[in-house]
């Protein structure tokens, strides 16, 4: 496939993370609710420190930061590359909160060009947790969308699950 052609798949791709599918959707087992759960603690997330590389669905490089909790929150960092392109970065960050935890979420472009609104990130409520996984979900215009986060071995998997779509996974192996 052409350079500029594997781009344009990428940058599509991309943009599909965001938008409902077209595909039938999948029912979860359970709806998302809009309470958090309270028993996840941020240092039950420390499993999630590190720095991780994969291969984006569709090809392309992803990779995530995280840094250790400190302060009542993690921060994270990711990107999505194709090419000598950068198709988008995420800011990251798991806080404290008096309802229990959430994970915010800002996508940007070039330039660093927020693609949510200023005062309004994606939040992501903490929903369930365990050794080695944890499950943040958020409701939005577009319907619930589900991230799922676990290790697999010496692996970080993370899965984007939204109402209307296939799910999007990611794989990544610890630098």
């Amino acid at each position: 496939m052409r350079p500029t052609c594997r781009i344009a798949v990428l940058a599509l791709l991309t943009g599909l993370c965001l938008l409902p599918w077209s595909a039938p959707a999948q029912e979860p087992a359970t709806a998302p609710e809009t309470q958090p759960v309270m028993a996840l603690q941020l240092q039950d997330l420390s499993w999630l420190v590190g720095h991780w590389q994969g291969e984006a669905p569709g090809g392309g490089v992803v990779e995530e930061v995280w840094t250790a909790p400190a302060a009542g929150a993690m921060m994270g960092a990711f990107r999505w590359t194709g090419g000598d392109k950068v198709m988008v970065y995420e800011f990251l960050l798991v806080e404290e909160t008096p309802e229990g935890l959430v994970l915010r979420l800002r996508h940007f472009g070039k330039g660093s060009v927020a693609w949510e609104d200023k005062a309004t990130p994606l939040n992501f409520w903490a929903k369930s947790g365990g050794e080695g996984t944890a499950t943040f979900e958020a409701q939005t215009e577009k319907g619930w969308l589900r991230l799922v986060l676990r290790r697999e071995g010496e692996g970080l998997v993370v899965v984007l699950e939204r109402e209307s779509g296939g799910p999007l996974e990611f794989r990544y192996t610890q630098l």
